[in-house]
């Protein structure tokens, strides 16, 4: 019976816990990676470990409080942004970075050390609060070694000018502890029918700073492309061996080409601000002058203080209009000029030919794919055009326009056929089944045929 009363006592005094004093839990609190390690860090390079702070239920502000316990490595880490981590209401994941800077004197040997993190609620509450927390290991040897490990993960090359420096922009993952360049970076450049026009090379190259990510420029001097659009086969070397291979579209833009823009005043006038200046002051100067002598004239008979005073205050107000008068003179008469950016000419290609009439003929044309039936016994001429490359998904794209950047709006099967309404040197324009017309590379066609129209 005593046990039971001691049993019942027990539950009561639980629940009663429960219900009145608050409890404040972090549930599902952590940091990724668990654990820095790095064997193969160069003396006095700077070694960064990007980390995320994150957690499952983001309704309450907390501070992340770092607790470090570095042993031998005290003074080699920081933290950023600081020690004390405030994660926001609604945010779970919180990025900080750990910056372990390596003296060039340090002795060649492992370290290791750890820091905790502990979660706190921003303002205090009553009751019990269990404070959730993150432990991470540290794990670093140096070396005298040079470790070369680029890993090329993305190459591209953005729209340049005629006559300007061509850049490829690179992005590496420098696994080393030295920082460093690819070797060379070679472009094999074709237009779009994919014949081969220049084979561009440089080692004028950005070096990647060890042990991050980051983007890195390789430029290349003197391409002598003119404009349009073309295909770059990108190879990426590290010594003498290509580490990374990939074919981009990139347009070369016409020649840059300024023109000056000048707004406010005309030139006669900005060029002479000077003479029109003194000549507009000795004029109010004398207006000025001679209006103080004709109202000195007409109040002899006053008295002189009175005299005086409204004189002082006439020649007061004059001058202020006067500096008004000035200023805004001066305004008037600025001139401003600056460069602009003359916007670059559509291509010729970019010109639509129209169809050409040839009596009793009307040729058909297919793109490497299925013929169409002719719905016009019309005497313009057409060509067919049958589908050839295959692409990923083995079918071939027609576009909007005649560039590789615009949109697709139909895709072709192998065999297909189209009629063709007009022709440029790298593309066909085509009329698809519904009406509509769109643009196809020349290097997705086949051949070529004409269909004569009979009388």
């Amino acid at each position: 019976m005593v046990n039971m009363k001691k049993l019942l006592f027990t539950i009561v005094l639980s629940l009663s816990l429960l219900i009145f004093l608050p409890e404040t839990v972090h549930a599902g609190f952590g940091i990724s990676p668990a654990g820095i390690t790095n064997s193969s860090l160069k003396k006095g390079t700077q070694y960064v470990q990007d980390m995320i702070i994150s957690r499952s239920d983001p309704d309450e502000e907390l501070v992340a409080i770092i607790e470090p316990d570095l042993g031998e490595l005290n003074g080699w880490v920081t933290f950023e942004p600081s020690m004390n981590v405030t994660l926001p209401v609604g945010e779970t994941r919180v990025p900080i970075k750990v910056i372990v800077n390596i003296p060039a004197d340090a002795a060649t040997k492992n370290y290791t050390g750890l820091f905790r993190i502990l979660a706190t609620p921003k303002e205090k509450v009553k009751g019990v609060s269990i404070v959730k927390g993150a432990r991470v290991d540290i794990k670093l040897a140096t070396t005298e070694d040079s470790l070369i490990d680029l890993e090329i993960r993305a190459a591209s090359i953005p729209d340049t000018y005629e006559k300007e420096e061509m850049t490829v922009d690179l992005k590496i993952q420098n696994n080393g502890n030295t920082n460093l360049a690819p070797s060379k970076v070679e472009v094999t450049v074709q237009n779009l029918l994919e014949k081969e026009i220049a084979v561009l090379e440089t080692d004028i190259i950005e070096q990647a700073p060890a042990y991050v990510f980051s983007d890195v420029k390789a430029i290349i001097k003197n391409h002598g492309l003119v404009a349009g659009e073309y295909y770059g086969n990108i190879k990426v070397f590290v010594g003498g061996e290509s580490r990374y291979e990939n074919k981009v579209v990139f347009n070369v833009l016409p020649e840059k080409v300024f023109e000056e823009v000048c707004s406010g005043a005309p030139e006669v006038i900005s060029n002479n601000r000077l003479p029109i200046f003194i000549g507009v002051s000795l004029l109010g100067l004398a207006l000025t002058a001679y209006y103080t002598y004709k109202e000195m004239q007409k109040n002899k008979k006053m008295q002189k203080n009175k005299k005086l005073i409204n004189l002082l205050v006439f020649i007061f107000f004059l001058v202020i209009m006067y500096l008004v008068f000035i200023q805004d003179v001066i305004g008037v008469m600025e001139r401003k000029c600056w460069m602009e950016l003359v916007p670059p000419t559509q291509n010729s290609e970019d010109k639509q030919p129209e169809a050409t009439s040839v009596p009793l003929v009307e040729p058909s044309s297919s793109v490497q794919g299925a013929e169409t039936e002719k719905t016009d016994e019309s005497q313009t001429t057409f060509d067919e055009l049958n589908v050839g490359l295959t692409t990923q998904d083995s079918k071939y794209r027609v576009y909007e326009t005649n560039s590789l950047s615009a949109n697709v709006i139909y895709l072709a099967e192998e065999g297909e056929q189209f009629k063709m309404i007009q022709e440029t040197a790298e593309w066909y324009r085509i009329e698809l089944s519904n009406g509509q017309t769109g643009w196809l590379p020349k290097n997705s066609t086949k051949d070529v045929e004409q269909i004569t129209v009979p009388d």
